[in-house]
């Protein structure tokens, strides 16, 4: 049985860029995540006083996490979005899921 992992990204916008581009573009990058192998579950954040951004990627397996993030920094439909993100600034993880939770509240342990 497989684990599956989060990716956090987070990150910082170059200066200029608007909400409203970032979410655009995200969306379009969206058009490529979901048919990546081992894809679950994507959410984009921001939080608003310190304006750094959080993507979070739920993936099937780790080796599909990584595989996604080299296939992501390659791609035409990311590009847009990178180009909107200072480089300098983002950070990437992959964290094990040891326990989750349904939305009734069920634990779903994974190993």
């Amino acid at each position: 049985m497989m684990n599956p992992v989060v990716e956090l990204v987070t990150f910082e916008l170059n200066s200029g860029v608007t909400e409203q581009q970032m979410t655009a573009a995200v969306e379009k990058s969206q058009l490529f995540v979901k048919h990546l192998p081992g894809f679950l579950y994507r959410s984009v954040c921001k939080h608003e006083e310190t304006n750094t951004w959080s993507d979070i990627v739920y993936w099937q397996s780790k080796e599909e996490a990584h595989s996604a993030a080299e296939a992501f920094c390659t791609s035409e439909q990311t590009k847009e979005l990178m180009t909107l993100i200072n480089a300098e600034t983002v950070k990437m993880q992959h964290n094990d899921v040891k326990i989750s939770f349904d939305c009734n509240g069920t634990c779903q342990a994974t190993a």
